[in-house]
């Protein structure tokens, strides 16, 4: 069976990978939270309405990408430390995956230049730790997601 990205059944094959299931739980937005720091999943926690959002925290890009494959993920947050600080190729390796995601890059300041390469290497936005004030971010990414624009972001940045 294949889902579409609202999580609706559409009955007949495309050319995206097949996905069990849409979410976790009915009703509540995914987050992939990918850090190699526990205490960011609590600080993410919360910040966030449980009622709107289930946090999912992985280590690294690779437990990242198998999440993707057996739950669709709206939102993604990765921290700029992920890959030995090498984030670049951790966006690229998730927009790589069947059912891409927006990208929120976490770092530990917000500077403007890192804003910029970041949305130049195909992430969303840039957040700051202690991840305040970020559910709006997460909203707007979501949205940006169920619309199907993240496909149309992977080609205007990697298949120039």
């Amino acid at each position: 069976m294949f889902y579409s990205p609202t999580g609706s059944s559409t009955g007949k094959a495309t050319a995206l990978a097949p996905v069990p299931r849409a979410a976790t739980r009915p009703g509540i937005t995914d987050v992939l939270l990918i850090s190699p720091h526990e205490f960011d999943k609590l600080m993410l926690e919360q910040d966030l309405s449980p009622k709107e959002w289930h946090v999912i925290h992985v280590r690294t890009c690779e437990e990242a990408t198998a999440v993707m494959a057996s739950i669709l993920i709206p939102v993604i947050v990765c921290d700029q430390s992920v890959g030995g600080g090498q984030w670049q190729e951790a966006l690229k390796a998730l927009f790589s995956s069947p059912h891409p995601a927006p990208v929120l890059l976490a770092a530990g300041t917000y500077d403007w230049r890192l804003w910029i390469d970041t949305i130049d290497h195909g992430g969303f936005d840039l957040i700051t730790k202690p991840f305040r004030g970020v559910e709006e971010k997460l909203k707007a990414a979501s949205r940006h997601w169920k619309e199907g624009r993240v496909r149309r972001t992977w080609d205007h940045f990697f298949r120039r």
